[in-house]
């Protein structure tokens, strides 16, 4: 199996290389895996010393890569909503954490044939599992460490939950091919970037942030660390890549082994004793956690738990509302499991002994399988101190994977004023995705907590935060201020890649002083309130602005998130051509000639303008044999954010029998460099930038606008 493995993956790859030498190579790859992966009980958990001499072979005939995803990508954090977890046979872990484990989500079980699938299924039954809430997957595995090399889960631009692989970082082929075969198994798209990766060294927040440890720089040394960054932005969405160094000082390098996202802004990071020669590299760690700025825009609420026997119980998995810790028997267990529920309040938090290692339990051993169908809700939380106000605004996008729709009814916000009981409010569907609600003002001193509740058709019902009301997100009401509200002018929130967003502030209360920060995108051009920002990466970005009276001692900050996506416009063309087409396309001294076609992707000819330059350009109708009436609209794509709906981007409407000559202004708020321009010629009507009609023909073309 792991020999056809290999020539499986790699045959396409030969090249230049002679058949006769790829063969070499491959044969020789086989004798030296044999000796060591022929059973799991021969791999450890750290490279082998064959390991290590067959690494340089299998990184040289690593996986292919893929495309990368459409944007804009999320990728799924560990502690969202998961539908079942993916384990390997023979086991890492007890029954007892399996039977835990189907009591609430599907336990995909990695077996190698049916004979296999019928050992387990005795188990499980003997074990007490449901086996209702078990299915299996047949295929050849070399271990049963299924986070290390199991699928990353993201979601895309298409609305669709997927797959991201990676290299794994063991010369252990079967193990490397897992990603792909449930990409499969679940019927969900299927994405591998160029990065030797582990998902032991790898958490994430759900918003664009992860983090690593640097051993992901050690495996990956031909990158540096910008094209590490930039393949995790396009890959995978991630904006804010933390490397950091391995505390724990150990061979594996992994994040697990002392830290874990339990939330957008919590951290857990494992705490030693001072006598411990590592001591200072755990504060060291969590002390630059306490410093950084999570995605909700406050500083991370840092949780220690404390291991002085190198208890690992940072390696613990969370599956939706449970906990499941590694617990050593020691006297540090009561106070671990006490750590994870006051970090935790309303999770079920639960500890299973185990043949657990400092740098090898139960995270290693099982990984999350996202929610195919996923009713995601996102909101950025009223936290801090809140000056009274006549009403507080909750805003949030709730996106139903399922393709279902989502019930109005029941999108809500929960409240609730000090110690009171809940109240609710329907939220408003708004443009998109977005729901607003407002809580209505409180006296000053009044602390606010709240929820967010959402359901489909589908039946999934979701909670932001995702416990609800164990754990709410909470404010404070304080003095009335005189600070200005900071407001954005623009309203745009997802640009292409060279795109510009203006943002212009509109406070009230007078502001005098504006402070911008940008974690992405460059000034094009600035004022200190009004800057026009251009963004060339695609990822997810905050902007925030601090307004500030004349006194200075008001202000309020306003945070903005900006998501940059690649270049895709919506699709629109004739059904028939034949009768009549566009001929010719003139701007400036540039004319374009072609004989006809439903759709023409003309973008590689490029018609030059100058911002608030005339341009003249002339249409020339094609017929077959006799002149119809035919109406013509033409499209800049101004701001470059992949549509042609905003004010100004129509530069031209007519309609005749023969070539239309005409001329416009160019914007001189365009965005500068190349651009989309959309030309369309429709029988009988006047066309729209988007659609398929019966008679004519679509064009489009790139202005460079200087």
């Amino acid at each position: 199996m792991i020999f056809q493995s290999l020539v499986r993956k790699n045959f396409s790859r030969i090249g230049k290389r002679s058949y006769f030498q790829f063969f070499i190579l491959i044969l020789i790859s086989f004798l030296m895996v044999s000796p060591f992966l022929s059973a799991q009980t021969k791999i450890k958990h750290r490279l082998t010393q064959e390991e290590k001499t067959l690494m340089p072979t299998y990184l040289q005939t690593a996986k292919a890569t893929t495309a990368a995803p459409t944007g804009p990508v999320r990728n799924i954090a560990e502690f969202e909503h998961m539908e079942g977890v993916l384990i390997a046979y023979p086991f890492g872990i007890s029954v007892s954490i399996i039977k835990e484990m189907a009591e609430d989500v599907k336990v995909t079980t990695i077996v190698a044939n049916a004979s296999q699938e019928s050992t387990v299924r005795n188990t499980y039954t003997s074990g007490g599992v449901n086996l209702n809430n078990c299915n299996f997957v047949y295929a050849a595995s070399d271990s049963y460490w299924t986070r290390d090399y199991g699928p990353w889960f993201i979601t895309d631009g298409n609305g669709k939950v997927g797959i991201v692989d990676f290299t794994y970082n063991r010369p252990r082929p079967n193990d490397d091919a897992i990603p792909q075969v449930m990409s499969t198994f679940l019927s969900v798209p299927y994405y591998s970037m160029s990065l030797t990766q582990t998902g032991g060294n790898y958490m994430t927040d759900g918003w664009g942030i992860s983090v690593s440890t640097d051993l992901v720089l050690d495996e990956n040394s031909s990158l540096t660390q910008a094209q590490i960054n930039t393949i995790m932005a396009n890959y995978l969405g991630i904006t804010t890549y933390h490397i950091t160094a391995d505390p724990l000082g150990d061979y594996i390098k992994h994040v697990d082994c002392w830290g874990k996202y339990l939330g957008v802004d919590k951290i857990l990071i494992a705490r030693v004793p001072t006598s411990n020669s590592q001591y200072s590299d755990y504060e060291s760690v969590a002390t630059y956690f306490t410093n950084q700025t999570s995605s909700y825009g406050n500083k991370y609420r840092v949780s220690r738990v404390y291991e002085s026997n190198g208890e690992p119980y940072t390696n613990s998995v969370i599956l939706n509302k449970k906990v499941l810790v590694p617990i050593s028997s020691t006297s540090n267990d009561s106070a671990a499991i006490s750590t994870y529920q006051t970090a935790m309040p309303g999770y079920e938090v639960l500890g299973f002994t185990g043949s657990w290692q400092s740098t090898d339990a139960l995270h290693c051993r099982a990984i999350g399988i996202a929610d195919r169908g996923l009713l995601y809700i996102k909101h950025l939380p009223l936290m801090g101190e809140k000056p009274v106000q006549s009403t507080y605004t909750i805003s949030a996008d709730i996106i139903a994977y399922s393709g279902q729709a989502i019930l109005s009814d029941q999108v809500k916000v929960y409240y609730k004023v000090n110690s009171g009981s809940y109240t609710s409010v329907t939220m408003t569907k708004g443009s998109g995705n977005t729901y607003q609600a407002s809580i209505p003002g409180q006296t000053q001193g009044s602390t606010i907590s709240y929820y967010i509740h959402a359901a489909d058709a589908s039946g999934r019902v979701m909670d932001h935060p995702y416990i609800g009301s164990p754990d709410p997100h909470v404010f404070t009401v304080g003095a009335a201020s005189s600070a200005p509200v900071a407001q954005f002018a623009s309203n745009k929130t997802t640009v292409a890649i060279g795109g510009t967003v203006q943002f212009t502030d509109q406070s009230t209360g007078s502001p005098t002083s504006w402070s911008w920060t940008f974690d992405g995108g460059t000034p094009n051009t600035s004022t200190a309130q009004n800057p026009l920002i251009t963004y060339n990466t695609v990822g997810t970005y905050t902007v925030s602005l601090t307004a500030t009276n004349a006194s200075g001692s008001d202000s309020e900050t306003k945070t903005a998130y900006i998501t940059v996506t690649s270049v895709t416009y919506c699709a629109s063309k004739s059904n028939n051509y034949s009768s009549e087409y566009i001929k010719s396309v003139k701007f400036g001294s540039v004319t374009k000639t072609s004989t006809g076609s439903y759709y023409s992707d003309f973008t590689s000819t490029v018609f030059n303008m100058t911002r608030g330059a005339s341009v003249s350009f002339t249409l020339t109708p094609g017929f077959a044999s006799t002149s119809y009436t035919e109406y013509w609209k033409v499209w800049i794509d101004y701001n470059k954010d992949s549509d042609f709906a905003d004010t100004g981007e129509q530069i031209y409407a007519g309609s005749g029998k023969t070539a239309k000559t005409s001329s416009f202004k160019v914007s001189s708020s365009a965005s500068t460099g190349a651009t989309r321009m959309r030309v369309s010629m429709k029988y009988g009507a006047t066309p729209t930038y988007c659609e398929t009609f019966s008679y004519g023909e679509v064009e489009d073309y790139s202005a460079n606008i200087q």
